[in-house]
């Protein structure tokens, strides 16, 4: 009957008392005895112990070799187990080792391609599946539209069709601190705009605020004065404000009211409002005429004379002569071209008014320019024709109550303005034919 060693599973051969692999001592078999056993040949018996191990003798190459490396080895006659084959367990263990190796590669191996086909074929499904793993879409999170937002008109600021100065069209108006709501982009230049509800229009930003505008004690509309003294710009109307410049004597400003405590309120050229301290004080020093003074004298044959205004004239025409040589020095095939380019020019600008915007100061009156008309010339005056007529009869100039000179050959008064010379001013010294 084969038997077993009961620890590392070799076959083992005859009564030995250890395994020839691992060591271990061994039973007998059942129904043998130690006296039964046969007794060891004459050449596997081992030395004694007190004999030098003789070498065996080599082992011719064409001998088969054992069934295991360890058949050979009998048990030794002082009972020590023979000490078991390094090669045995090395060869075992190398082999051993490349076995997991590889079977874990494999395994991993599996796994990655079964991770990128899920990825690829699966992973959607699942997803759109109940209960499953949410898709890219649901969980990116929607823009949030716009909120709206409400604004107040700084001054009178323009509604209109498109969020373009250039190309939209004024379809209304705001008042000052009028409450508007909507949504602010941009234009195409980087611009804001105030895009109104219920596609109402569009309103320039710079002319809104995110504030309250402050109740007036007076209001002028658009009102302009020229500082007498250097000022502060701020903010808002309140102390403690963010300075936002400071304005120098003598500069143009427009102020559209006085607040309850006692601030102007100025319009910005950019859009937008200021505030001034002892704002009516401001207004007051600076309500007044601009500009340098002119000396006027009246002269029946040419309603306002004298130095000054013959060259405030004198530039008027300077600009139609200048215009003129112009076209004369220009480049032409020939003397007939030029002739004919004179000409036209002169029939062009025949019995046509020119005017020219100025601002002096005449005896608390406000001259606002001057015109060439076809045989006649005028003077304007910001104010009214009843208080230009008080202040030149102050002067002793003799003037009839509508504001006739005594002319002989040609009309000389005072009037109210018309046309274009109502763009001038509110008062027309005019004379001529």
């Amino acid at each position: 009957m084969n038997r077993f060693c009961t620890a590392c599973g070799k076959p083992l051969e005859g009564d030995i008392q250890f395994c020839g692999a691992c060591g271990k001592p061994l039973k007998k078999a059942a129904g043998t005895s130690v006296a039964d056993a046969s007794p060891p040949k004459a050449e596997e018996t081992l030395p004694p112990a007190s004999d030098p191990v003789s070498s065996p003798p080599p082992r011719a190459f064409d001998e088969e070799p054992p069934e295991s490396v360890f058949a050979a080895a009998p048990a030794s006659s002082a009972g020590i187990p023979p000490e078991p084959d390094p090669a045995y367990f090395e060869d075992n263990g190398e082999r051993s080792d490349r076995m997991k190796y590889l079977i874990g590669g494999g395994v991993i191996f599996l796994l990655i391609i079964a991770g990128f086909y899920y990825w690829l074929f699966l992973s959607d499904d699942v997803g759109r599946g109940e209960g499953g793993r949410p898709t890219a879409a649901a969980t990116e999170p929607k823009e949030k539209a716009a909120e709206a937002q409400v604004f107040y008109a700084t001054s009178s600021a323009n509604i209109r069709d498109k969020a373009s100065t250039a190309d939209g069209k004024i379809t209304g108006k705001l008042k000052r601190a009028a409450e508007v709501k909507g949504t602010l982009i941009k234009d195409e230049d980087g611009g804001d705009w105030l895009k109104l509800e219920d596609n109402q229009g569009f309103v320039f930003a710079a002319n809104l605020s995110a504030n309250e505008m402050p109740a007036f004690a007076k209001s002028f509309g658009r009102k302009s004065i020229t500082l007498a003294a250097p000022v502060e710009l701020w903010s808002s109307p309140t102390e403690g404000s963010e300075l936002v410049d400071r304005l120098s004597k003598g500069l143009t400003i427009n102020v559209s009211g006085i607040t309850e405590n006692d601030y102007a309120e100025v319009i910005l050229r950019k859009g937008g409002v200021g505030y001034i301290a002892n704002g009516a004080k401001v207004v007051k020093d600076g309500d007044g005429p601009k500009g340098p003074a002119i000396a006027i004298a009246l002269d029946v044959q040419k309603c306002a004379s004298g130095p000054d205004i013959k060259a405030l004239f004198a530039k008027l025409d300077g600009r139609y002569k200048s215009a003129l040589k112009k076209i004369e020095d220009a480049d032409y095939p020939d003397d007939n071209a030029r002739d004919a380019a004179i000409e036209k020019f002169q029939l062009d600008n025949e019995g046509k008014s020119v005017y020219l915007a100025v601002q002096r100061s005449f005896k608390g009156l406000q001259m606002t320019g001057i015109a060439r008309h076809y045989e006649s010339q005028s003077v304007y005056f910001a104010e009214p024709p009843a208080k230009v007529i008080a202040v030149f009869k102050g002067l002793g100039e003799k003037i009839s109550d509508g504001g006739q000179l005594q002319s002989r050959d040609i009309y000389a008064g005072i009037d109210k303005t018309n046309g274009k010379g109502a763009t001038m001013g509110k008062s027309d010294l005019g004379c001529g034919v």
